[in-house]
């Protein structure tokens, strides 16, 4: 997690199948959406409040033509205390 100008941004590395989108969604709103390169890594980055941080958690889940995959919690309070991922606050 890393602070900028425009606020909290997560950093998410992810892999899958090359050419699925991938979605990341917190309190039931898609923070970003992207697709998988070719060698199957992604970094996605996105937005987050302090509150968002401290109460919630960020789902990501595989979207491959029609068929959406079950979605995977990730607690971002737990990404910033143990430093996975990257979570830049400014």
């Amino acid at each position: 997690m890393t602070s900028t100008d425009r606020g909290l941004e997560v950093r998410l590395t992810v892999a899958g199948e090359p050419g699925a989108t991938v979605e990341v969604i917190v309190d039931g709103a898609v923070k970003t959406s992207s697709v998988v390169d070719d060698s199957g890594a992604l970094e996605l980055v996105f937005p987050v409040t302090f509150w968002e941080v401290i109460l919630s958690n960020a789902e990501v889940r595989y979207i491959v033509g029609d068929q959406v995959g079950p979605g995977t919690a990730i607690d971002l309070w737990t990404m910033f205390r143990e430093n996975i991922g990257v979570i830049n606050a400014a």
